[in-house]
């Protein structure tokens, strides 16, 4: 899994589930988030002014609490959508996930006796 920048915590993102808190926790993929898990790559910048980069540490701490294996890049010196466009950051936002999937994904061929 390669998150951008995302939401990971609605309990704790703005305003808009302040009177939900189960829909909230229900939409939050933190929430489901357990030892069964699939590895992380999770990008975002600490300037980002659309979703905070405290939803990426949230996201990182809870998958680590699970044992689950996942690392974050910080983005320096841009905005929400850094992976957006022809940038040198986005080229390498996306050479890294490239990255990360071929590293993650190396070898999982199912074999005749998966299902």
């Amino acid at each position: 899994m390669v998150a951008l920048a995302t939401p990971s915590d609605f309990t704790r993102f703005g305003r808009a589930f302040q009177g939900d808190k189960d829909t909230a926790q229900r939409i939050s993929p933190i929430t489901y988030v357990d030892v069964d898990s699939t590895q992380f790559l999770l990008m975002h910048c600490k300037g980002d002014r659309t979703v905070p980069y405290s939803q990426s540490t949230i996201l990182l701490e809870k998958l680590q609490a699970a044992k689950v294996p996942a690392t974050l890049m910080t983005i320096e010196g841009q905005s929400h959508a850094f992976w957006n466009g022809t940038s040198p950051t986005a080229a390498k936002s996306l050479a890294d996930a490239i990255a990360f999937f071929n590293k993650t994904l190396k070898n999982t061929r199912p074999t005749s006796t998966d299902k």
